[in-house]
């Protein structure tokens, strides 16, 4: 999907397309697959938070807020950029 945001924010920007990629780390929400594991086996949900450096999972406005910042006029000056929204989860350089 990165690689073809960035083909499309490449060919199509300059007709005012934007194409950008957010990707969500853990996020937990009821009845989701994280609340099942929190329920079933609460010992490995508190190991993954506590591999998150903010301590916790994300939670499904968290991520909605991202995408309607990205889609407003706040963030018109982006175009064929990758977004991470995972807490600092994963220990990588884009």
């Amino acid at each position: 999907m990165r690689t073809y945001a960035n083909e499309l924010a490449q060919n199509y920007g300059n007709t005012g397309v934007r194409a950008n990629v957010i990707s969500p780390g853990a996020v937990w929400f009821p009845g989701g697959s994280w609340d099942q594991r929190k329920q079933e086996n609460p010992k490995f949900y508190a190991a993954v938070e506590r591999g998150i450096p903010l301590g916790r999972l994300g939670s499904g406005e968290e991520i909605a807020r991202i995408i309607v910042f990205t889609a407003s006029p706040a963030g018109l000056w982006l175009n064929a950029t990758h977004i991470a929204a995972d807490g600092g989860q994963v220990a990588a350089v884009d």
